[in-house]
């Protein structure tokens, strides 16, 4: 069968709502930790040149309720992070999507992995805040966001949407990217408010949640 390719821009436009990214994640979560409902093996690596450059293979088996697998889901993801890329003005990380038919194995769909990775990560956040954050009194609960890089920018709409009133303070060694993703936190709906920190202490240490967000390379 034909293979499909989803770009970046397509999988934005169907990206699920928060709430059903948060349910996905906590069922993936939940069948992680049931037997045999998950296979996740370690990653598979390469590091190639320059330094600090990565490949990761990242397959995954999720089983569904159906004896007979056609309810399975079955795919990989190819990662790869370049620490020099922003000297190209790349991102550090790409990524892409393989989707296997759970029945055949032949491979039905090639997806960007970009918008994934970042709503998935952000969305496991999401279910830790759900279940952890700890409860404040007569204030909003303050929020520390370490890195204003893509997942900085992807966990906003997390926070705002299960923090409603969240105080968010920034913090990245580019003191450009840290204004503009509060510029861009207070636009998103739930933030209350968005500052900017002068060091990584200063965003944390009044900060009821953290979330570290940071890239590496120079």
């Amino acid at each position: 069968p034909p293979i499909r390719y989803l770009s970046a821009e397509v999988i934005s436009a169907v990206m699920p709502p928060i709430e059903e990214t948060l349910r996905l994640a906590a069922k993936t979560m939940e069948a992680l930790a049931t037997a045999a409902a998950a296979e996740l093996p370690s990653k598979i690596g390469i590091h190639p040149r320059p330094e600090g450059s990565f490949a990761h293979a990242m397959p995954a088996h999720l089983r569904g309720a159906d004896p007979s697998g056609a309810e399975d889901l079955v795919g990989m993801k190819w990662i790869a992070g370049f620490p020099t890329n922003n000297t190209q003005g790349l991102s550090a990380l790409s990524a892409i999507v393989v989707l296997n038919d759970p029945r055949t194995g032949a491979p039905i769909a090639v997806l960007d992995g970009g918008p994934i990775t970042a709503a998935r990560t952000a969305a496991v956040s999401g279910v830790a805040i759900r279940l952890f954050a700890p409860p404040t009194r007569d204030r909003a609960v303050r929020a520390a966001i370490l890195g204003a890089g893509v997942q900085g920018r992807s966990h906003l709409p997390v926070l705002g949407h299960l923090l409603s009133g969240v105080e968010v303070a920034i913090f990245d060694r580019h003191p450009e990217r840290s204004a503009a993703l509060a510029e861009r936190a207070r636009g998103i709906a739930g933030i209350g408010r968005a500052e900017i920190a002068p060091t990584a202490r200063a965003a944390v240490e009044s900060a009821d949640v953290v979330l570290t967000a940071a890239s590496f390379g120079p």
